[in-house]
């Protein structure tokens, strides 16, 4: 009697394991970036100007989905964790170095039916000394540089 009250116990969170655990979820993000022209995978941003995040947003293709607070680092150092949409921050570049940098930015990712992920974000952005620095090309729209991963 014992085993079988232990099998009917057991059963249902084996069959819940069996998901396909490789499976991720069909979820892109818009972020909107201002104060900088987008070229050739990088932000230029001519100092002393400053540069903006104003949105970062989840966009669910199939399944409910929600973003939690988003967490920016400059140059790996940890600057803030906004937990309020639209997860605005921004950057005054007055006081930097002239040179190329790394803007990251993480958060937590929660879609129905998925396991708790994270997605994390990478921006190249180039320091410049005026707009004649920036390469005579269309500025291109910033394209989401992000993974989401299983955490």
């Amino acid at each position: 009697m014992k085993k079988l009250l232990f099998l009917l116990i057991v059963l249902p969170f084996m069959l819940v394991s069996c998901d396909d655990d490789e499976e991720m979820p069909n979820v892109d993000f818009k972020v909107e970036i201002s104060g900088g022209k987008f070229i050739d995978k990088t932000i230029y941003v001519v100092k002393g100007d400053t540069l903006w995040i104003e949105n970062v947003e989840i966009i669910s293709h199939d399944k409910n989905a929600a973003m939690g607070a988003v967490s920016y680092f400059w140059d790996g150092r940890f600057i803030l964790t906004n937990p309020y949409v639209p997860y605005k921050i921004f950057f005054p570049t007055a006081g930097m170095v002239l040179s190329e940098h790394r803007l990251h930015f993480n958060c937590p990712v929660y879609v129905e039916d998925y396991p708790i992920m994270t997605a994390y974000f990478d921006y190249r952005v180039k320091l410049v000394e005026s707009p004649d620095s920036i390469p005579n090309k269309p500025t291109q729209p910033i394209a989401s540089g992000y993974s989401v991963v299983r955490d």
